[in-house]
């Protein structure tokens, strides 16, 4: 992300690429893919060798191929489970400045999967606002505070530069494709269990 005049008074710098803009005070800023089981034979006869870790790891990167627009492949981000209500997720964690100014930018709807998340994670609580350049497809955002409770959770249009932000202090924001909330039943006041290991690292 860059920085950008908002106001004349404020200054905008984007984070994070969905994208995202984090609000400080006065001051506007800005799965993992399933194993291959191996095969099972119903007599030693016909039993297939498993697959090497290379193999299991080529199906994996084949899952999410390259994206040359990108710096942060999907295929070697770090993936977290995540609980909201009923539903598990499997999410991409974005847990530094390089990665949250990515997040999912250049992404295609091929790339992204119906319950594939992605998670942004913040060292403080703090006024928050996503963007959405070089953002190509349409995008639900939940934004959770440190308790770990959604406290605004809205939609994005894909290339839309209007700031949508969090209305209240957070920590974290989830995205999801458009219409994954919804069908989901996720929505404001819901708690996201979040693993305690989960911390950003800048």
């Amino acid at each position: 992300m860059r920085l950008f005049a908002a106001l004349a008074v404020l200054a905008t710098l984007v984070v994070a690429g969905c994208s995202f803009i984090e609000v400080r005070s006065s001051v506007t800023h800005g799965e993992e893919g399933v194993e291959p089981k191996p095969a099972v034979a119903s007599t030693p006869a016909a039993h297939e060798p498993e697959a090497t870790m290379d193999e299991q790891q080529g199906q994996k990167q084949d899952e999410y191929p390259k994206n040359p627009h990108r710096t942060h492949q999907l295929k070697d981000l770090e993936r977290v489970e995540l609980e909201i209500g009923p539903n598990k997720l499997k999410a991409w964690l974005m847990n530094s400045d390089a990665k949250r100014m990515e997040g999912m930018m250049w992404l295609t709807n091929k790339e992204v999967k119906p319950d594939d998340a992605m998670l942004f994670v913040f060292k403080d609580e703090d006024y928050l606002s996503f963007w959405m350049r070089n953002t190509l497809i349409p995008l639900d955002i939940a934004y959770i505070n440190k308790r770990k409770q959604i406290v605004r959770a809205t939609s994005m249009k894909a290339l839309d530069e209007t700031g949508v932000p969090s209305n209240y202090p957070a920590m974290y924001a989830l995205e999801m494709k458009e219409g994954a909330f919804k069908r989901l039943g996720i929505r404001e006041g819901m708690t996201v269990k979040i693993p305690a290991s989960v911390k950003a690292i800048d």
